[in-house]
């Protein structure tokens, strides 16, 4: 992987200045926003032939992200950034909950429920990965810590986080944001976590460490860098864990995507599905071909994750967000930050894998 020093956005700016251009990216885009109904809560739209409906089904929060369906609670779990909270869809009630993580002072970016028991999941805290639990009441109880990355680089922060088949857990790191939205090039890293209770430092110099996910063999594991502007692929031993190999699958510029890829899932066909921040869209891409099949709008600019579920996995689950929007900019997308649930595009996805963790080291 060149430096990031060396990569060029497709306007030509360095990629320290396109990550200012990222942040502000809601107010760069908001004019542009596809559909003309942001100011309604579900939209019908046609999506290669298909009537596809568009529901917002949560209040706006500032950055939702990592969202994670859970089979067993016929809920929707998620991430709001900024806040450093939980937050709970429950789709047999139409319910909405905070969660509270202790102190409240620190970014959460991700929820994966553990394979041992689904009432307690790994959540980050920054750079910690903690055991928590959360009772019916939606209280919050931090059972453990599990592991922490990069004590040297005390601002830095987990990003994205999945399992793998095997129940590993996968996560990346990013540096800290500046003043004016601004990320320092090249300062996060990809990790797999041991059954040590030790991370393994798969790759470094990561701009903003982002979306995994893998083949339906097990064979290819997908992953996102933001700051490249691409898709990229390791071949990947599921035996091990090891992911070698490295190489581009899609390039956002050389297919001319609007937006940056953020987060994505995987198809009950093995075709990707990668949310496109400030490009108001989820694409599909062929896994067979690494050629974009379809694209669902939203009437929102920040789209930052998708997770299949529903009772049959063929519900799409879009988070997004408000980071940064002007007043002006929410004017014209009222529901940036809102969960959107997109029904009706005749595909079914895979289930998030929930993770298996170390045993306890020590307790908080």
């Amino acid at each position: 992987m060149n430096s990031p020093n060396h990569r060029e956005s497709t306007m030509g700016t360095s990629v320290r200045e396109f990550f200012i251009i990222l942040a502000l990216a809601g107010h760069i885009a908001a004019n542009s926003v596809p559909l003309t109904c942001a100011v309604a809560e579900e939209a019908k739209i046609n999506v290669g032939g298909k009537e596809v409906l568009i529901e917002a089904i949560t209040e706006p929060v500032i950055f939702g992200e990592g969202p994670h369906w859970s089979p067993s609670h016929n809920c929707l779990y998620f991430i709001d950034i900024d806040a450093g909270i939980v937050l709970k869809y429950n789709a047999t009630d139409g319910s909405f909950a905070r969660i509270f993580i202790p102190p409240g002072d620190n970014p959460v970016t991700f929820i994966i429920p553990t394979i041992e028991n689904e009432n307690e999941f790994a959540i980050s805290r920054r750079r910690e990965v903690l055991v928590v639990g959360i009772d019916d009441l939606n209280i919050a109880t931090i059972l453990r810590s599990v592991a922490t990355v990069e004590p040297n680089l005390p601002d830095n922060r987990f990003n994205e986080a999945r399992a793998d088949t095997r129940a590993r857990l996968w996560a990346g790191t990013l540096g800290p944001e500046g003043p004016n939205g601004e990320l320092p090039a090249g300062a996060g890293s990809l990790y797999r976590l041991n059954d040590d209770a030790t991370f393994t430092l798969v790759n470094s110099n990561i701009d903003v460490s982002n979306g995994i996910a893998w083949s339906l063999d097990n064979s290819k594991m997908y992953y996102i860098d933001t700051g490249t502007l691409r898709v990229d692929v390791f071949d990947y031993d599921i035996e091990t864990g090891t992911a070698s190999n490295r190489r581009p699958f899609f390039d956002y510029a050389a297919n001319n995507v609007s937006g940056v890829p953020d987060s994505m899932s995987i198809d009950s066909q093995g075709n990707l599905w990668v949310a496109c921040y400030a490009g108001s869209q989820v694409i599909q891409i062929s896994a067979e071909s690494g050629q974009v099949l379809q694209s669902v709008q939203f009437p929102v600019t920040l789209v930052t994750s998708a997770v299949w579920g529903g009772e049959n996995f063929d519900v799409l689950y879009v988070t997004t967000s408000r980071h940064r929007l002007t007043d002006d900019d929410l004017a014209l997308q009222p529901l940036a930050g809102s969960v959107f649930r997109v029904t009706g595009l005749g595909v079914t996805g895979l289930p998030a894998q929930n993770v298996k963790l170390p045993p306890i080291i020590r307790r908080t």
